[in-house]
């Protein structure tokens, strides 16, 4: 999507990136536990790339 397209700023839309592959469970895992952990301990968890604004 464009950077000024609406759903950006649309709080209830969530937007991820398309995956052409497969998800690895155990790479996937860790990444969630990493950021579920970070979330607990009050840390930012980024959830775009700022320099590619997805």
């Amino acid at each position: 999507m464009p950077a000024g397209h609406p759903l950006w700023s649309r709080p209830e839309v969530i937007v991820t990136p398309h995956i052409a592959a497969p998800t690895l469970i155990d790479g996937a895992l860790e990444q969630i536990a990493g950021d579920i952990q970070a979330l607990e301990e009050g840390r930012y968890v980024p959830r775009v790339d700022e320099a590619r604004q997805y």
